[in-house]
């Protein structure tokens, strides 16, 4: 059925090559300023705001605050408005190109019906631009919005819960049948002027043209699929995709475009020739500017840790998935320590194992259920037998502060003359802030699941490690530390982390990740 649509899209009753020329034209151009200046503006006076607020960075632990801040709220809404302006300003000129392929014209009709949709009775059109533009397959919106990633965690905690799956699965059924179900909404409000409540009634498709949809969907996702044998090629890699992307725009126009009117307000420049010459001056500008507010990519070798050993190998924060870490020539592993009733340290990710709770319980009873958890002081003297270097996480109850435990790990690496071979890490910075002043010879990094900015105030702190999906290039360029990343097990994630200059990626398969990133 794709295949058939692909065919009949290029035929002279439905949409001439000249249109689709236009529309790939005027795509390249909207790609081009959402990249290279609508991103940069938004990046700046982001920053701009962090400064003039006192921030220097953000974090999980204090983003809610400034969030709450009237600078960043006003800033907030302005980007919304953008993103719907962004949208209807897309769809607007798709609809436009059905009268004329004037790219100057396209965008002055695209621009005036826009504005015009975007007045105070249409106030739930926001929400709904904001929810379905990922789903309109058309490039700028999407660009803006996709640099927010959903954390893997997220997806696992998902994938772990079978009813939280079966419900995640029927609610996105629901909204790709109501995105069906509602698809002329927005071109009835753009050329129609009609008010969002009116459009949405009176949008509805027939079962035709959502077959006739889904199968271009299905197409053009198969030539993305084929698309990826050429990712060894760079050049020819992007050349295809935005080709295969915007051929998946010029149909979607195609479908959209059945069966509507053809009010398409008649909103022409006076001036075609200033306005080519503008989008000329307008489009080297945004290059320019966007080259130099962009991060400088320095790709980086990073090492690898192995995420509580080879824990495929071997239970996870034993010896033996330390042991398998090794062969498998990890360059750190990374382990979890909890601190007993009487002071001992083990390795343990979870207060609580399947016999017991370690913190109410001292070494001999925890010794008597569970003989394979190690102890820190046996882990590091195997790290120092064997040369192997540790990541140690610090885990307390809710990331609290914890002297006792920090005084005991401050002791035992010195005894074993390891401060030149571990890392320690928390999620509760002033563990490892109260560790750097009893020795300063131990390497730091505080955890975050989220961080932005510069971090060079954090005088105590070596290094940052957050979690991998909300890492981007302005984090590495501004933070003013090394970057790691956690947890990854994504090889075109751990790709594009060395891309950015991420130094050290932790991960539960080194094996098959180190082998696939280092020639």
């Amino acid at each position: 059925m794709g295949i058939v649509h692909v065919h009949s899209f290029f035929s002279a009753d439905n949409v001439c090559m000249k249109t689709y020329k236009t529309l790939l034209s005027l795509e390249a151009f909207l790609t081009l300023v959402t990249t290279f200046l609508l991103i940069p503006l938004f990046q700046n006076g982001f920053d701009a705001i962090m400064q003039a607020s006192g921030y220097a960075y953000l974090t999980s632990k204090n983003i809610g605050t400034f969030l709450g801040r009237p600078g960043i709220i006003l800033l907030l809404l302005v980007f919304m408005l953008l993103l719907c302006f962004c949208a209807l300003f897309e769809i607007g000129a798709v609809l436009a190109a059905r009268h004329t392929h004037s790219a100057a014209a396209i965008l002055s009709q695209s621009v005036h019906m826009s504005v015009r949709a975007l007045r105070p009775q249409n106030i739930l059109l926001i929400p709904y631009l904001l929810f379905f533009a990922p789903f309109f397959n058309l490039g700028m919106t999407p660009a803006l919005l996709t640099r927010f990633r959903i954390p893997p965690y997220w997806i696992d905690t998902l994938q772990s819960s079978p009813f939280l799956s079966a419900v995640t699965a029927m609610l996105l059924i629901s909204l790709f049948v109501l995105y069906f179900k509602k698809l002329k909404t927005i071109p009835l409000i753009l050329t129609e002027d009609q008010s969002f409540l009116q459009a949405w009634k009176a949008s509805s498709i027939d079962k035709k043209t959502v077959i006739r949809l889904l199968g271009a969907q299905l197409f053009f996702g198969l030539c993305q699929m084929i698309c990826t044998i050429a990712k060894g090629f760079p050049l020819l890699y992007v050349f295809l995709w935005f080709f295969i992307e915007n051929m998946l725009l010029a149909v979607s126009y195609s479908l959209l475009s059945e069966n509507m009117p053809a009010s398409i307000p008649d909103h022409q420049p006076k001036h075609q020739k200033a306005w080519n010459v503008f989008l000329v001056v307008l489009s080297a500008g945004t290059v320019v500017y966007g080259l130099r507010t962009m991060p400088a990519l320095i790709e980086t070798t990073p090492l690898f840790s192995a995420h509580r050993g080879a824990s495929k190998e071997a239970p996870e924060n034993t010896l033996a998935a330390f042991e398998a870490a090794k062969k498998q020539e990890a360059d750190y592993i990374e382990l979890d320590i909890r601190q007993a009733k009487d002071g001992t340290l083990f390795i343990s990710h979870d207060d609580e194992f399947d016999q017991g709770v370690i913190s109410e319980m001292d070494k001999e009873q925890i010794r008597a259920l569970n003989k394979s958890m190690p102890t820190l002081d046996e882990t590091l003297s195997w790290a120092r037998t064997s040369g192997m270097k540790l990541i140690i996480e610090i885990k307390t109850e809710k990331d609290s502060f914890s002297p006792s435990l920090v005084r005991t790990l401050a002791r035992q690496i010195k005894e074993y003359g390891m401060e030149d071979r571990c890392y320690a890490a928390s999620f509760g910075i002033k563990n490892v802030q109260y560790l750097k002043e009893l020795d300063p010879q131990i390497r730091t990094i505080a955890l975050y699941t989220f961080a932005y900015g510069n971090f060079s105030s954090l005088k105590d702190i070596d290094a940052i490690s957050v979690e991998a999906s909300t890492i981007t290039p302005w984090l590495v360029q501004d933070a003013h530390k090394p970057v790691f990343a956690w947890t990854v097990n994504d090889v075109s994630e751990a790709k594009r982390l060395a891309r950015i200059g991420v130094q050290n990626i932790t991960t539960d398969d080194v094996k098959d990740l180190k082998k696939r990133i280092i020639p």
